[in-house]
């Protein structure tokens, strides 16, 4: 091996100056000539007999042929990682999206960004609904805002195809109407009935098979439960006194959003002026007075 016999003609006393002698002689790492210099003869790979390596089984190994196939048909490669889940492939998306971008590069010169895996595909008659939108759809009650005229369209669909919504509906319900007729009975009402609902059954030992989707929404109405009892006397008073500390909340949020704004050249008066004139955008005075007033407050850098 040329790199043993070149490192015969060197005297060097420590192996560190050795293999880095080595690596820039070879142009190779110093990590790789320690690797070829302590190799025995047995161990030096002989080129007319490459090692036969063991044939490792995957799941992307089966839609080799079908991805490049397809992407020979020019076919899009969104379209070629929802055939392939179509078709069985069970593997993780990140892996199949690794594996049409491969084939792409090596085949046909086509670098793929991940944007490529995330176009929508529009299918006749296919109405995509998430689930934050049937949330919102659920838990809106002003009459003013208009609802998903999509979901509008399908709801009684969706409460039969998952009854956990209708579980879903009735809880948020429930809380919903103890704020807007104010009585505290109505709290102590709703903590009974969904306790007794958890601990049904529990008694007579009975099993009784249900969706997986509802026993999560009973196992969260119970944490929610447990909190509402942790500070229920401030629960109570909120429900039957008018005030509450919504005004102070939402101006101390508009005030630290002012603050984040002039962050890196806020001091004590401009934040004063920026924050003076946004609070008195609701009061009587003139805006001509309120020039006046800031015109007689020093700048400052």
């Amino acid at each position: 091996m040329e790199l043993k016999e070149y490192a015969k003609t060197l005297n060097f006393k420590k192996k560190k100056e050795l293999y880095n002698e080595l690596a820039k002689r070879f142009n190779i790492s110093s990590a790789t000539a320690k690797k070829y210099y302590e190799l025995s003869g047995k161990d030096i790979p002989n080129p007319d007999k490459p090692k036969e390596y063991k044939s490792v089984k995957s799941k992307i190994n089966g839609y080799r042929n079908m991805v490049f196939k397809m992407l020979k048909d020019r076919i899009k490669p969104v379209v070629i990682k929802e055939y392939a889940k179509y078709k069985g492939f069970s593997g993780t998306e990140r892996s199949i999206e690794q594996l049409i971008s491969r084939i792409s590069v090596n085949n046909f010169n086509e670098k793929l960004n991940i944007m490529t895996f995330t176009q929508s595909i529009e299918i006749p008659g296919l109405a995509i609904i998430k689930r934050n939108d049937l949330l919102k759809y659920i838990t809106t009650k002003n009459k003013i805002i208009k609802k998903d005229t999509n979901i509008d369209k399908y709801i009684q669909i969706i409460k039969e195809k998952y009854l956990v919504i209708n579980n879903i509906i009735d809880v948020y319900n429930d809380f919903y109407n103890i704020f807007i007729e104010k009585k505290e009975v109505l709290l102590d009402n709703f903590i009974k009935k969904y306790e007794s609902e958890i601990v049904a059954n529990e008694d007579t030992g009975e099993i009784v098979e249900e969706d997986d989707n509802i026993e999560n929404v009973k196992s969260g109405i119970s944490g929610f439960i447990k909190s509402i009892k942790k500070d229920i006397a401030p629960i109570k008073a909120a429900i039957s006194f008018s005030e509450s500390s919504g005004f102070v909340e939402g101006n101390n949020n508009k005030f630290k959003l002012i603050k984040r704004i002039l962050y890196g050249r806020c001091n004590l008066v401009n934040l004063f002026k920026k924050c003076f004139s946004i609070f008195s955008l609701k009061s009587s005075k003139n805006i001509f007075d309120l020039l006046n007033f800031y015109s007689s407050i020093p700048n400052q850098a």
